[in-house]
């Protein structure tokens, strides 16, 4: 598997840029831990299921910690980007994080979290892009690790993702979109709760 000729060809192609490493332009943080509270808490723990596309759904969060057993966690921000490196089905999963609520949030020992530094060539959204596309996902699956349902990848070879910097206007352009996308994405959700609650009265008064 490692050494199938489709993975010269993906590295040939991203060689054609200028390219740079997650550690370069990010700083990467884990969280541990699973002493979870018995019922909702302070602090959300954000799971593989509830990454998706799209976005981190925190509307799905199940698994909640108090606030006292975080000391030394790091706490999800806005714009970090979410990378699941454990699990069949879930490795390889990543997400941006966008949210604008009030409740604090943290990842499980699974997944990983992406934070620009203030020198960054690379914008979270073109990186969250990236790492979904095709060929980062086909150079993911070179070097994960492990069987019987139990795969993960190592940071170290996160690090040999090549990463191809894109002249900053069209990354730009590409941020604008997404956050756009992400904007009406939160609008038709809140439409279509509005619907539900007013089928739901319709029915109840009739």
């Amino acid at each position: 598997e490692y050494y199938q000729a489709k993975y010269e060809e993906c590295f040939a192609l991203l060689n054609k840029f200028s390219t740079t490493s997650i550690s370069q332009e990010y700083s990467i943080f884990k969280n541990s831990g699973t002493n979870y509270s018995q019922g909702i808490s302070d602090v959300g723990v954000i799971k593989t299921k509830q990454i998706k596309k799209f976005g981190v759904n925190v509307g799905e969060v199940e698994s909640y910690f108090n606030m006292a057993d975080c000391i030394k966690s790091t706490f999800v921000k806005n714009n970090d980007v979410i990378f699941a490196s454990m699990g069949i089905g879930s490795l390889g999963k990543v997400s941006l994080f966008v949210y604008d609520g009030d409740k604090n949030f943290v990842t499980d020992s699974t997944l990983r979290i992406y934070r620009a530094k203030e020198t960054s060539k690379i914008l979270p959204e073109v990186l969250c892009l990236f790492l979904q596309s095709k060929i980062a996902q086909e150079i993911i699956y070179r070097y994960v690790v492990g069987s019987t349902g139990i795969i993960n990848i190592y940071d170290y070879d996160i690090e040999k993702i090549p990463i191809p910097i894109i002249d900053m206007k069209n990354q730009e352009k590409i941020s604008d979109k997404i956050k756009k996308s992400f904007a009406l994405r939160r609008e038709s959700e809140k439409l279509l709760e509005k619907a539900k609650a007013e089928v739901e009265a319709a029915i109840e008064q009739s």
